[in-house]
């Protein structure tokens, strides 16, 4: 048996929120409830019309209070009736909420055959706090059952069966794996695929943190594979290889999407080029870092240098492979050029900046 309180005590677990609620409402809800001494949870009225059907309480984070907005939404939909959407598991109270992952569940998949001290294994626990942070759900029996829900509301109210506006994300926190072994080996993606639930995309962890940078999501990953998805062992860079990259030509998710995975392997990576830098990864072979690490006889290559070293790996002793992946007029790696003279140039509104007072390095912006 419950308890109302009509005003602030100290024994509230639950603040039922009318659904349609304005913004200020609900930010006061959120601060209220985030520094209550019992972090009360703040739900719909759904919740207790439910929980009193079933004759027990009915896990709160799976009836969160709506939106007016999206309650004028969902109205608005003849073809679907307004249904308890999944919640974040652990992020109900935060001030200003980041819905990036609403509509995203996810499995997480630690290969043991890539193990080892020389591939990259990403903390699965930080990437699972970033996803739930952001909106997203971990699968599990009770998002299974919310997603069943939904699915049978649609299609009772469509001629045909459909899928679910929402995608389930496999995440691989070491590399590659084997997607229909995986699927068929969990009980819950089996049944996803078998029913034809949503749909399952496969990514890796920079496709994570990209999205969270960007603050967007980049709904289809398989677009740049070899840098969100799941393609290939990682292997870091070898003890003692100093890799000091720029890259040149690349934008938005892409540039982001390089930046980390250079981060990732062990690399240094810098948005403005030096002569100290040892590695251009151009997508063209132009611009004015592209002519300025020809001058300096930097290793100037495409990215597919990058995805090669990460999937075999990068030898010891300078013995790289770059020149099999040199845009064209790219030397090979010879000693930087010093220039000791004190200039200021404006490359295309790209600073180029050189001083032999300092550490007689030049850089590209």
């Amino acid at each position: 048996m419950g308890t109302v309180f009509w005003e602030v005590h100290e024994s509230i677990t639950h603040v039922v929120v009318a659904d349609g609620s304005d913004g200020k409402l609900r930010n006061d809800v959120s601060n209220f409830c985030r520094y209550h001494p019992n972090n009360p949870e703040a739900v719909s009225p759904h919740w207790i019309v439910a929980s009193l059907k079933a004759q027990y309480l009915e896990q709160p984070h799976l009836f969160p209070t709506l939106k007016a907005n999206a309650l004028k939404k969902e109205n608005d939909k003849d073809q679907k009736k307004a249904v308890p959407a999944l919640s974040r598991k652990s992020d109900l109270h935060l001030a200003t909420e980041n819905n990036l992952f609403h509509d995203a569940v996810f499995h997480f998949v630690n290969s043991s055959k890539h193990n080892s001290t020389d591939m990259i294994t990403f903390d699965a626990k930080k990437v699972e706090e970033l996803v739930i942070n952001h909106g997203g759900y971990i699968l599990s029996d009770q998002v299974m059952a919310v997603l069943q829900k939904e699915r049978e509301i649609l299609n009772n109210s469509l001629t045909s069966k459909h899928k679910l506006d929402i995608v389930c994300y496999i995440v691989s926190v070491n590399g590659e794996f084997a997607q229909d072994a995986i699927i068929k080996e969990n009980e819950l993606l089996s049944t996803i695929h078998e029913t034809q639930l949503c749909d399952i995309v496969c990514v890796n962890p920079i496709w994570v943190e990209a999205c969270n940078i960007s603050n967007r999501l980049l709904e289809n990953p398989q677009n740049f594979p070899e840098l969100f998805q799941p393609q290939w062992p990682m292997f870091k860079l070898p003890s003692g290889v100093k890799m000091k990259v720029s890259v040149s030509g690349f934008q938005n998710f892409e540039r982001i999407g390089l930046r980390e995975l250079l981060t990732a392997i062990g690399a240094t990576y810098t948005d403005n080029m030096g002569n100290s830098n040892t590695h251009l990864i151009c997508k063209e072979a132009k611009g004015p870092k592209y002519h300025k690490a020809i001058e300096w006889g930097l290793h100037v290559v495409t990215a597919d240098f990058l995805y090669h070293i990460v999937q075999y790996g990068y030898r010891r002793g300078g013995k790289g492979c770059e020149k099999n992946f040199s845009l064209p007029f790219s030397p090979r790696r010879v000693k930087p050029i010093v220039n000791n003279h004190n200039k200021k140039d404006n490359i295309k509104n790209e600073a180029f900046i050189c001083s032999a007072k300092d550490t007689n390095d030049a850089f590209v912006g």
